[in-house]
């Protein structure tokens, strides 16, 4: 079971860096979990911070029910969930999903690369098993 963290405890230019955290529907408007999100994926994500991906990751999955996103909203969560994700399955799973919400996007032909890649991986781990 997570903290709740409320608005006012987070502020508008702080970054949640420490410990786990749930979203609350009552709690987040729409437009905060967005700026969350941004301020995340600038400090964990395009740093490169491997540590604290899962942080990201599991904030995007807590977000995701709460309201109706845009397609390009949806893409954007869909291919950091990718490229956060540990899993080679999950990984090809959201990125399909990814391309799936908008097939003629300006990230469609990376994501097709992305999604080409890890099912090759996936083929070629299948194919020479790897036994410990």
């Amino acid at each position: 079971m997570g903290i709740t963290y409320f608005k006012s405890e987070i502020g508008d230019n702080n970054i949640i860096v420490g410990g786990d955290y749930t979203i609350n529907q009552n709690t987040f408007s729409k437009e905060d979990i967005l700026k969350i999100f941004e301020n995340m994926c600038n400090y964990y994500y395009i740093k490169n911070l491997i540590t604290y991906k899962l942080r990201l990751h599991n904030f995007i999955l807590e977000s995701l029910p709460y309201y109706e996103w845009t397609p390009e909203e949806e893409q954007e969560f869909f291919i950091v969930l990718g490229d956060t994700s540990e899993f080679l399955d999950e990984q090809i799973n959201y990125y399909k999903v990814a391309i799936d919400a908008l097939p003629n996007s300006v990230n469609g032909k990376r994501l097709k690369w992305a999604y080409i890649k890890c099912k090759i991986i996936k083929f070629f781990r299948e194919l020479f098993p790897v036994n410990n």
